[in-house]
């Protein structure tokens, strides 16, 4: 699924921002969607992040903690939430009749 959005990603370039498209290519060949798949890859995420804030970068640093903590709940969130996400996207698609 990760590859066949990266194709999609691929495909539009030229109608993204010019900041995605300029690291578009590092971002496919470093599979950073994929990356999020384990805890680790998010907590790099969030780490890079905040190391960018021009201020108030050790508040997202700090969260860190706050979703391991709590990272059972979450996830238990996001399990009953994604099935409905997936099931509006396909009605959305269908009614803008997006292949």
């Amino acid at each position: 699924m990760i590859e066949r959005f990266y194709g999609a990603l691929a495909a539009h370039e030229g109608q993204l921002p010019e900041r995605l498209r300029e690291i578009l290519p590092k971002l496919i060949k470093q599979d950073w969607l994929g990356a999020y798949g384990e805890f680790s890859g998010v907590e790099l995420a969030l780490t890079r992040m905040s190391d960018r804030l021009s201020r108030n970068g050790h508040l997202l640093r700090e969260g860190i903690g706050e979703v391991q903590q709590h990272y059972e709940a979450i996830a238990d969130g996001f399990d009953r939430f994604f099935p409905e996400l997936v099931k509006f996207t396909y009605q959305r698609r269908r009614q803008f009749s997006i292949a």
